[in-house]
């Protein structure tokens, strides 16, 4: 049993990279008993197959309030504090992306979260660093929270993702010191930091997002006018040139990651009740929800 239900949330997880199949699960009622996995798994296989699982449903709207009503947030923050190096990355992965929900952001820094996500920032694999990058990122869209964020000591590791990430890690890094940068104080911390000529030097040589992400940011750090001259010297962009280079490379960005929805390979309710239950003892439909629920407790 406890092995089934590890198989079935990495089949879960898979499956929920895709938008329709988002909905489809959550509709079979899997978020609950998902969650329940997260807490009461007896492998760290099973927490980390459960939070990336969460992490891939927490991409729709209406699954991010889902997770958080059936008590979601605590135990992800508990496995990115006690979790294998994989289960931290699931867990901030599955944290940032409850955090594009503005209500999210203040709940899950009232779990303490921005602690454990600075020092897995610092201190974590690749992986780790950038969905620890990209969560900090989404908290920071919040007021409160980039203070926080700020003072826990993120600025520093933010910009050396920069500097030696992957691409994704850089572009993260660039999305987080962007949001981070619409405070004055900050603005000045992250110059005084030299996030300015990373930024510079990283948009030279950036991929479209991330020339998005480092000229936003640029452009928001130059909102500092004790910074607008740096910004300029540093950079060759005026504070309009750096709007216009977010503004074309957003477009360009948005065209060219249209994804079309695979709406043949949506699995039905019947796949989420055999998935836990087993084939089918021509039982009626509400004694198979009955077990598939049991199933997963």
């Amino acid at each position: 049993k406890p092995h089934a239900k590890t198989q079935a949330a990495a089949a879960l997880r898979n499956l929920a990279v895709n938008e329709d199949n988002k909905v489809a699960i959550a509709e079979g009622g899997a978020i609950p008993p998902l969650v329940a996995l997260l807490i009461d798994g007896e492998t760290d296989e099973a927490k980390t197959n459960a939070a990336g699982a969460l992490k891939n449903l927490a991409g729709n709207g209406q699954n991010k309030v889902t997770i958080y009503e059936n008590s979601g947030i605590y135990p992800l923050v508990q496995l990115l504090i006690h979790g294998t190096d994989e289960g931290k990355a699931q867990a901030a992965g599955a944290l940032g992306s409850l955090a594009c929900n503005a209500d999210l952001q203040v709940i899950i820094a009232g779990h303490e979260a921005i602690g454990p996500l600075v020092k897995l920032l610092k201190e974590g694999t690749e992986e780790g660093k950038i969905r620890a990058a990209g969560a900090l990122g989404n908290l920071a869209s919040n007021a409160a929270n980039k203070i926080t964020i700020a003072n826990t000591g993120a600025i520093g590791s933010l910009i050396q993702l920069l500097s030696n990430a992957s691409e994704e890690g850089k572009v993260q890094a660039a999305g987080a010191i962007r949001n981070l940068a619409v405070n004055s104080s900050i603005q000045m911390r992250l110059a005084e930091e030299g996030a300015i000529t990373s930024l510079a030097d990283y948009l030279k040589v950036a991929s479209e997002e991330g020339k998005v992400q480092a000229a936003w940011a640029l452009y928001n750090v130059d909102c500092h006018e004790d910074l607008t001259e740096r910004v300029e010297k540093e950079t060759g962009y005026t504070r309009e040139q750096l709007h216009d280079i977010k503004k074309t490379c957003k477009r360009v960005s948005f065209i060219s990651s249209g994804e079309v929805s695979d709406l043949d390979n949506r699995p039905s309710a019947e796949f989420f009740k055999s998935i836990y239950t087993g084939p089918s003892r021509n039982r009626s439909n509400d004694e198979k929800i009955s077990r598939h629920k049991k199933d997963l407790q």
